[in-house]
């Protein structure tokens, strides 16, 4: 996950995604309005986190269909 905020730009809440103990299977799970209750004020900083996660989604289900 520390990796992942640092590509898309957002290295600003790795402190954040490690207290609140996210990892990549709760990265997949993870709601806008989670996003604000972690403490992710920005609406833009939320809604591209959002982006990038239905991204990652996107490539994880594509190597799943290549199976």
């Amino acid at each position: 996950v520390v990796d992942w905020l640092r590509c898309i730009d957002m290295v600003c809440y790795i402190d954040l995604f490690f207290a609140q103990q996210i990892d990549g299977e709760v990265l997949l799970l993870i709601t806008q309005k989670d996003l604000f209750n972690a403490g992710v004020l920005p609406l833009g900083h939320q809604k591209k986190i959002m982006m990038h996660i239905e991204k990652l989604k996107e490539k994880m289900i594509q190597k799943e269909l290549k199976f």
